[in-house]
């Protein structure tokens, strides 16, 4: 059940659970948005809450939500200066022995096929995208991860992460071998922090998982 986790005037940080999309699409998927104009629909009054960002359907963790037309205007710009930090955990597959890296790769989307394209040298229509990890601990088959965004693009995480032969448990669109009859990829929003501009004071929520949920 999703969960508001921290809320002010200008707006509200939800904890999403995995199964649900951020927004309302057009199959009529459950989404997070539908959840909150049931839990508060006095949101959607006027304008109406807006996500800042976007978690995809199999992932959980925490979102920044706007209330107001005047909060999404002064938060965005937050975004694209990279003044919001963004923490997940995840799990993947295989035994990654160097301690910590900043995983620099090109991007491009791949519409036809819901997919992120990746290659380590530029190509047509790619952008540069930068991922830093920490290992956190290791299995007889897995590495439990703690992932920094630099950047974020479309599908960034997965799909690196794939890229480089540690696909994250679950995420069978990127080539894990883990199969879960939920449809639960092991990955995880657990920490955002900024410098609240409405508050004047800094802002920090974490909602660490249980990483031996995951199997």
């Amino acid at each position: 059940m999703p969960a508001i986790v921290y809320e002010c005037d200008h707006y509200c940080i939800i904890d999403k659970e995995h199964g649900l999309n951020t927004e309302p699409d057009s199959r009529g998927n459950p989404s997070l948005m539908d959840w909150l104009r049931r839990q508060r629909p006095e949101f959607f009054k006027k304008w109406g809450p807006h996500p800042l960002h976007r978690l995809d359907r199999p992932v959980s963790g925490l979102l920044l939500v706007a209330k107001s037309l005047n909060a999404h205007r002064i938060l965005q710009p937050l975004f694209e200066k990279r003044r919001i930090t963004k923490k997940y955990c995840a799990r993947v597959e295989g035994i990654i022995h160097t301690p910590s890296a900043v995983l620099v790769h090109f991007h491009r989307k791949d519409p036809l096929n819901f997919k992120a394209i990746i290659s380590s040298q530029p190509f047509e229509g790619s952008a540069e995208i930068k991922l830093s990890y920490k290992v956190l601990s290791r299995g007889r088959d897995f590495t439990d991860l703690e992932l920094k965004l630099i950047t974020g693009r479309y599908h960034q995480i997965r799909a690196q992460l794939s890229y480089i032969g540690h696909p994250i448990w679950g995420d069978t669109l990127y080539g894990s071998k883990v199969v879960r009859s939920d449809s639960v990829i092991a990955l995880r929003a657990y920490h955002l922090s900024f410098y609240c501009p409405f508050q004047k004071k800094q802002i920090r929520v974490e909602q660490m998982s249980d990483l031996g949920q995951w199997g």
